[in-house]
């Protein structure tokens, strides 16, 4: 599973910003805590038996901050995007 976040963020380097996120069920090596999202692309191993729940938080340098909800179910294929 790979999770892509498209951030615009006009007065701040894309480096700049904080991304930060996790989704339920999801890890990044199979049996890790802690979040799975961790930048614009983040990659990590989800089980296809149930829905899973996602949620982003980004963060400028200023203290600005967003937030991105989402979700998909059991064994969906191609992408969403919200």
């Amino acid at each position: 599973m790979r999770v892509s976040v498209t951030i615009e963020d006009p007065d701040t380097r894309d480096e700049d910003l904080r991304v930060q996120g996790s989704v339920t069920g999801c890890s990044v090596r199979g049996r890790d805590f802690g979040p799975v999202i961790n930048g614009r692309t983040s990659e990590m191993l989800c089980h296809h038996v149930t829905n899973h729940t996602g949620l982003v938080f980004v963060t400028d340098p200023s203290g600005n901050a967003d937030t991105l909800a989402f979700r998909f179910g059991p064994c969906d294929e191609g992408f969403t995007s919200r």
